[in-house]
């Protein structure tokens, strides 16, 4: 090009895509945790009333609650479905303090997710054809804490 055309706006524009079945080791991909804590308090409960603002009423105390939500994401679905069950188990946060001595468990909810690509028209169950990219399995359990107080940390 010579240097007398200035102003020229030349655009270049390409679009490319691929898809396949990940393949290799058996990994994770992703994962996520989240743990979520609310300690006991008062029971707060709002009565109406028929012409004025709500009344609130204090009704006892009211029991705290943990709740664990766990997702990974990974190849293979036992590999998904075993990260998640490892946090079954998770101990509970050195900033939160200890756990509880009581503590009632509710049962654990386990979802599992298949991520497709269409990759062949015949696709069979549980991921034995190839349009299976990636299996996302998510758990979600909590436990009620009766006596799980807040206490500002010593200063």
């Amino acid at each position: 090009m010579s240097g007398s055309r200035s102003g020229d706006l030349y655009q270049v524009s390409f679009s490319a895509s691929y898809a396949a079945r990940l393949t290799g080791t058996n990994c994770l991909i992703e994962v996520e945790l989240t743990d979520e804590y609310e300690h006991s308090g008062p029971r707060l409960v709002a009565r109406p009333t028929a012409f004025g603002r709500d009344v609130v009423q204090t009704c006892g105390v009211q029991s705290g609650r943990r709740t664990i939500r766990a997702s990974a994401t990974a190849v293979l679905e036992a590999t998904a479905v075993a990260w998640v069950r490892q946090q079954y188990n998770l101990a509970f946060s050195p900033a939160i303090g200890a756990a509880p001595a009581t503590r009632y468990r509710q049962p654990p909810r386990l979802s599992t997710n298949p991520s497709f690509a269409l990759l062949e028209t015949s696709p069979t169950a549980r991921g034995e054809s190839a349009n299976v990219a990636a299996w996302k399995t998510s758990l979600e359990c909590s436990e009620i804490l009766p006596a799980f107080d807040f206490a500002l940390p010593p200063s």
